[in-house]
């Protein structure tokens, strides 16, 4: 068992004290513990070290945290004459979950938006066959050479919209104020680091650098420190707390993407037809910026706020691609 932050364990009675004298987390203060019992071992302050001289982790698996999912979603269909068909659909969504790092202090400390939450997500798809040719509704009796060219094209778009990923924010000296636990399990390797907020703050995506190759979406503060001024709206939290900004409070850059399929169908016999295919998949060639974290690739990481490269966006979101075509060919009988 470990001191957890905001537990009466980050105060060791003297009864369970190795040395018989009260015990208190400061990351400040020597190894052994000083004439007023203030460590910055965390080892002192576990509570079966005195009595048994363990100093292992020791693990309990359970099933202690929930999901919790609500949502309205919409979907609209319409056919119009002349081959041409839409659908489409709407979701405003809330998922919200526990981070394990915290389940036995006080799991309401670190409940939020999961790490993949988009809050709302349209997405739209459609056919349409140009009504032309023999077999569409324009130049009918046109000659076989002329539908061969001017016949049997299909176009199917689909397009996507979404709302950012959700994503936390913290700050560089956070050891300085929350014990941080070593394990071997990164869900149990930090206690989550939160900075105080006291008012709103700005983020706005900001143009592509082409020399960095990066983008920026927030402003980097100067680095905070425990019971330093305030730097924006953020300050760093007293000692032994988690701060009031929470779990993936903030929203990242929204993403938007197209593909389109072309078809091209050729009738060579009354039951023969080859078929020609390209599917581009984002077609516009839409680069999606991703969230501020610290890593290239790996969600759910906290950004930090006062680190020099904060609000750098270095890779595309989750997902998505730069264009890509694929071509197919294919006869039918």
């Amino acid at each position: 068992m470990y001191a957890f932050p905001n537990s009466p364990q980050a105060i060791l009675p003297a009864s369970q004290s190795f040395n018989g004298q009260t015990l208190y987390y400061d990351p400040f203060a020597p190894s052994d513990p000083d004439a007023s019992g203030h460590t910055s071992n965390i080892t002192y302050l576990r509570p079966l070290y005195a009595k048994f001289g363990w100093s292992q982790d020791i693990y309990y698996n359970c099933e202690c945290g929930d999901t919790h999912y609500h949502a309205l979603q919409i979907s609209a269909e319409k056919r119009y004459s002349h081959g041409l068909s839409m659908t489409g659909n709407f979701a405003y969504q809330k998922a919200r979950n526990y981070d394990a790092a915290n389940f036995f202090v006080d799991k309401k400390a670190t409940y939020g938006p999961t790490d993949m939450n988009f809050d709302k997500v349209l997405t739209a798809y459609g056919i349409y066959r140009l009504p032309f040719g023999r077999e569409g509704d324009y130049f009918k009796g046109v000659p076989k050479w002329v539908d061969a060219l001017i016949g049997g094209y299909q176009l199917t778009p689909s397009i996507n919209i979404s709302s950012g990923q959700h994503f936390s924010l913290t700050y560089t000296l956070c050891s300085l104020v929350l014990p941080q636990i070593p394990s071997i399990r990164a869900e149990n390797a930090a206690q989550p680091c939160y900075p105080d907020q006291n008012g709103p703050f700005k983020m706005k995506l900001q143009k592509y650098d082409p020399a960095t190759h990066t983008r920026k979406y927030f402003d980097a503060l100067p680095m905070m420190f425990p019971g330093g001024p305030a730097e924006g709206p953020f300050s760093v939290p007293a000692l032994d707390t988690i701060g009031n900004s929470g779990r993936n409070r903030f929203v990242g850059p929204s993403t938007w993407n197209v593909d389109l399929a072309v078809a091209k169908t050729v009738r060579i016999r009354e039951n023969v037809s080859a078929q020609f295919r390209v599917d581009a998949f984002n077609v516009f060639n839409h680069i999606n910026a991703g969230t501020p974290s610290p890593f290239y690739t790996q969600f759910g990481v906290p950004a930090f706020i006062d680190n020099p490269i904060a609000g750098v966006i270095f890779n595309r979101a989750l997902g998505t691609t730069p264009r890509q075509l694929a071509f197919a060919f294919k006869i039918e009988f």
